[in-house]
């Protein structure tokens, strides 16, 4: 990578990090945590045997698996101004390898509706 692109790189994680954030603090599991004590310390620890009630990964899975779009085929992204994004499918060349934009201005959509 290129040193724009490290900087692009770093910008690109700090994003997906904050991404996690909000993912944590709107879905939060709200399953009280409750304390024990021991019988050699003063001092009350948390119980690591309460149940949580989990997602169901396999119909999470199945259900996105349906519902899916392919970003890569032809046609599906098309910028209003600037027309295919990907017009060669997996084979197009990208100036931006990264997918990070610093100082992103958004699209007039009353010129580009």
């Amino acid at each position: 990578m290129t040193d724009f692109e490290k900087e692009l790189q770093t910008e690109h994680s700090l994003h997906c990090l904050q991404m996690l954030v909000e993912a944590i603090m709107c879905k939060a599991d709200e399953t009280p945590l409750t304390m024990i004590w021991f019988d050699n310390s003063i001092l009350p620890g948390g119980n690591r045997t309460i149940a949580h009630e989990c997602v169901n990964w396999d119909r999470l899975l199945r259900g996105m698996d349906e519902i899916k779009v392919d970003p890569f085929e032809p046609g599906v992204l098309v910028h209003p101004k600037f027309g295919p994004v990907v017009p060669d499918g997996r084979y197009t060349k990208l100036d931006n390898r990264i997918g990070y934009i610093f100082n992103p201005v958004p699209l007039d959509r009353d010129k580009y509706p």
